[in-house]
């Protein structure tokens, strides 16, 4: 089985049970299974800056996920859950990377393209743009 690397969203989306990924579920857990269920560590860091709320009570990421109790035990207790590897920035992966720069302009989907490359796994997204790069970068891609 060929390794499958969640995009941030796509792994809070399964994190939180959340339907839009109901169709790839039965992927996902053989995936998970085999310990070829991939993130790249940037994920776990954005993730974080996703859950965290200003003074205000507002989330900066777009993601509907209340990270309770806390930011920080909600992310690692969606680790263990979902049952996720998740994989280094390598040098090579930050070079190649900064040189997707005038290709993307999102340094955090960059790298998780750069780690999926890497990796030789296949990129689960809904992300249209990260959709439209991967089909051009020749990277296998699996739409949640």
């Amino acid at each position: 089985m060929t390794a499958l690397l969640l995009d941030t969203h796509a792994w809070i989306w399964l994190a939180a049970g959340d339907s839009r990924l109901k169709k790839l579920e039965r992927t996902l857990n053989r995936a998970a299974q085999a310990k070829k269920l991939l993130i790249a560590t940037i994920s776990v860091y954005e993730a974080a800056l996703i859950g965290v709320e200003t003074e205000s009570g507002r989330r900066r990421g777009k993601q509907a996920v209340r990270m309770l109790p806390t930011v920080q035990q909600w992310v690692r207790d969606a680790l263990a859950a979902t049952r996720v590897v998740p994989m280094a920035m390598e040098a090579e992966i930050a070079l190649h990377a900064a040189t997707l720069h005038a290709m993307h302009p999102d340094p955090f989907d960059r790298i998780i393209l750069a780690t999926a490359a890497n990796c030789g796994a296949i990129l689960v997204t809904a992300d249209a743009e990260m959709q439209a790069f991967a089909s051009r970068a020749g990277l296998g891609l699996l739409e949640a």
